[in-house]
């Protein structure tokens, strides 16, 4: 059996996003969906702005490989954060996930969508980059935690609320 070490949702529960990750430092790296980036790294240098914490937000290259979770792992080495989150959709929260594994840090969770198991799940399905699966890597660990602001999910595609209702049937 395994689960985030804690789940929280509610609506507008991104508000409180600085006050859940200072439970693990001050040092936060987000990795960002590039269809959420522009919008959400202004919200979140906001929500931490005028705080002793130091953010960076990056935007997610789009496919879950080996190369892009190197990528990122070496992008927030320069922060050497305490703490990573992964906002987006699946491939975004492999990603981050990985990143996390590879550095020894907590990760923190928060999905735009509810079509897949990514959220809560201790695996990282990795792709190549014609976008076939080439492998499934197991953490040590799932996400320490999985917020999930229901204004997001809310507002996401109706089909991808119906996938994600088909994945949790299977």
């Amino acid at each position: 059996w395994g689960s985030p070490s804690r789940y929280i949702q509610g609506r507008y529960e991104l508000e409180n996003m600085k006050t859940h990750t200072e439970v693990y430092g001050r040092r936060v790296f987000f990795l960002i969906d590039v269809f959420f980036f522009a919008d959400y790294k202004k919200r979140f240098e906001a929500l931490y702005a005028g705080s002793d914490s130091q953010i960076q937000c990056e935007q997610f290259g789009g496919q879950c490989t080996e190369e892009e979770i190197l990528r990122c792992t070496g992008l927030a080495k320069a922060l050497n954060p305490d703490v990573v989150v992964g906002f987006g959709g699946g491939k975004t929260m492999d990603t981050a996930k990985a990143v996390a594994e590879n550095l020894g840090l907590p990760c923190v969770i928060i999905p735009t969508v509810a079509s897949n198991d990514a959220p809560c799940s201790g695996v990282a399905v990795l792709y190549n980059d014609a976008g076939v699966v080439i492998k499934a890597v197991l953490m040590r660990r799932n996400p320490d935690l999985v917020l999930v602001d229901t204004g997001i999910i809310a507002n996401a595609p109706r089909r991808l609320f119906a996938a994600g209702l088909g994945d949790a049937l299977s």
